[in-house]
């Protein structure tokens, strides 16, 4: 299936709804994500401090996005919208919007990151591990 029908006043809901959840969640995991990068900057500050002439390099880890402006975007046009069936609603759209699956920049730095993304846990470990 690439398209579905969706009942406007249902999608709005759960539009407003998933938008909140995200908002809550992007705020902790920058907590999070800040964290690591403050150790990070201590570790290569340490080594620097060991070592004047090394020329030690790291890389920040892929910070947190957030999807907010999106999510208020859709809002506005569902609002505005006179239709009660809104067609055709793709399945990417679905997917983000709906079931609030957009990836894994900010699950990975909730302390519960697996449940509220579309990560699997086995992917989040190996990129953890690879930040140590």
């Amino acid at each position: 299936m690439r398209e579905v029908n969706v009942e406007r006043d249902q999608l709005l809901s759960r539009l407003q709804e998933n938008r909140s959840e995200h908002v809550k969640c992007y705020k902790e995991s920058l907590i999070g994500y800040n964290k690591k990068v403050a150790e990070l900057c201590e570790e290569v500050l340490a080594k620097v401090n060991e070592e004047p002439e090394t020329e030690e390099t790291f890389k920040f880890p892929q910070r947190p996005i957030s999807y907010e402006e999106s999510y208020d975007e859709v809002i506005q046009q569902l609002e505005m919208s006179s239709d009660e069936i809104i067609k055709p609603f793709r399945v990417e759209e679905f997917s983000k919007y709906v079931m609030n699956k957009w990836g894994c920049p900010i699950s990975l730095w909730l302390p519960v990151a697996p449940t509220l993304d579309s990560c699997n846990e086995t992917r989040i470990r190996s990129i953890i591990l690879r930040l140590r």
